[in-house]
């Protein structure tokens, strides 16, 4: 059975009917149309976001790890260059931080995932920051790898809104 165009617009308003639950004559496949418009435009904000808090971990993660291979034992620095260097690596920790403190439009998933990171990760960046103070190198190892591992559990989150084809393939498989 082939449709002409008058049965492809009362099926195009049926479907507007369903979704929105007003009954639409005649204009059905405009509204479909600007339906679906709205919602790549918020996948597209999503997929911005998502890339944004990604990059954001990477450039923590590096940062963390340049502060704390500041304080590695054994290794003599002057103070003032030892005093540049941490302002220099703290700074980038914050701008890195900063993107966290950004209203994005998040998904849900990831909204909660970056939440319960977040502030994991600044616990452990008191701790880094404590244990530098102290000359506890050990620790503030561990605090960096605590920090690398919630920055990755933050890409692993996003990656599904990333990947869109990973999410189908995954659908497909129904893993």
């Amino acid at each position: 059975m082939i449709l002409g165009a008058q049965d492809t617009m009362n099926w195009h308003s049926y479907v507007v009917g369903l979704v929105t639950g007003v009954p639409v004559y005649g204009v059905g496949k405009y509204l479909l149309d600007a339906l679906l418009q709205n919602n790549q435009e918020r996948k597209k904000e999503e997929r911005a976001a998502a890339k944004a808090l990604s990059n954001a971990t990477v450039d923590l993660q590096y940062a963390v790890w340049a502060f704390a291979s500041l304080h590695q034992p054994g290794v003599a620095w002057p103070a003032r260059d030892l005093h540049e260097a941490e302002q220099k690596t703290i700074a980038q920790i914050d701008a890195a931080l900063k993107l966290f403190r950004q209203d994005f439009d998040l998904p849900d998933s990831l909204g909660r995932v970056v939440l319960k990171e977040t502030r994991r990760i600044n616990l452990e960046l008191l701790n880094l920051k404590a244990f530098s103070l102290t000359g506890q190198f050990d620790e503030m190892q561990q605090s960096a790898a605590d920090i690398e591992s919630a920055c990755e559990r933050i890409r692993d989150a996003a990656k599904v809104h990333l990947y869109g084809i990973w999410r189908r393939i995954r659908q497909k498989l129904g893993v």
